[in-house]
């Protein structure tokens, strides 16, 4: 089970990542990788949230996917031109996004909005 093998590789984790040598005062310094593994195993049920929900995705970032192809185009062109030119492109791409979310027929509705026949219900 998913849950169990997780708990066996922090545990493995934890016996490879040296405990912090306690100083004569104050607080003893943890490595980065103790740190991360103490997060891991605080957070467990968040970080397997998506093994065990269906609705869950793998990651939650978005935002980080729905502002890539916008950084993507900006490098490959080196810039957009104008703001206009770049708010353009970030309402098309920002009404694709909705669209496919709303699982709508991209190429349909795009042609709806052309032909001023737009009108559509998120199932």
């Amino acid at each position: 089970n998913w849950q169990s093998r997780y708990q066996l590789i922090c545990q493995q984790g934890l016996d490879y990542e040296p405990a912090p040598q306690v100083p004569p005062r104050g607080r003893a310094k943890q490595s980065k990788g103790r740190n991360l593994l103490n997060r891991l195993i605080e957070h467990e049920s968040a970080v397997l949230a998506f093994a065990f929900e269906s609705g869950v995705a793998f990651t939650n970032n978005q935002a980080e996917r729905d502002l890539r192809p916008a950084k993507v185009k900006q490098k490959v062109s080196n810039c957009f031109r104008t703001q206009a030119g770049a708010d353009h492109y970030a309402r098309i791409t920002g009404f694709v996004s909705t669209m496919r979310k709303n699982k709508q027929d991209v190429l349909a509705q795009l042609t709806n909005i052309l032909t001023d026949n737009f009108s559509w219900m998120p199932t």
